[in-house]
């Protein structure tokens, strides 16, 4: 039977197509992650270098900036 509703009448070329897009878009989207895995990674080390070091907080806890200025 052939008609509109009966199988794919293109092939099999439009799943290969969107297998190689999904491929392609899933190592994009590994790369993207793992960037931002890799910039939260610095930031915790650095306010954990921050934190320990009192040189380095002790003059942003205590500025002279008051609220209400």
């Amino acid at each position: 039977m052939s008609g509109p509703f009966y199988g794919n009448q293109f092939g099999s070329a439009a799943p290969a197509y969107g297998a190689a897009f999904d491929e392609g878009l899933r190592k994009h989207m590994l790369r993207v992650y793992n960037f931002m895995m890799l910039g939260l990674a610095v930031t915790g080390m650095v306010a954990l270098f921050v934190a320990s070091t009192p040189a380095l907080y002790v003059p942003i806890f205590t500025t002279p900036l008051k609220e209400g200025r």
